[in-house]
């Protein structure tokens, strides 16, 4: 049983931007990471929501936090209150 389906996209100049100026990204998949990934600067921090994902983002990104639901808010929340993002 398929759980999800990959399906190609184009973004727009100012869905580049988006992701241009984002302190936090978030990449749901590595297929996703694949079409941000030039488009994200190395300063952002790139949310995953797990260890297939993060594994391929570390691969060419340094900030990356792995996390999911309610916990994932107080790891950012955290992040935020020792000034490590915007």
């Amino acid at each position: 049983m398929a759980c999800y389906e990959t399906s190609p996209l184009v973004l727009h100049a100012s869905d580049e931007q988006t992701l241009r100026d984002g302190d936090v990204v978030f990449i749901g998949a590595p297929s996703a990471w694949s079409v941000a990934q030039g488009l994200v600067r190395g300063d952002a921090l790139v949310v995953v929501p797990g260890a297939t994902t993060g594994e391929i983002v570390r691969q060419s990104h340094d900030r990356v936090l792995e996390g999911w639901g309610p916990h994932l808010r107080e790891q950012l929340a955290a992040l935020q209150s020792r000034g490590n993002i915007g």
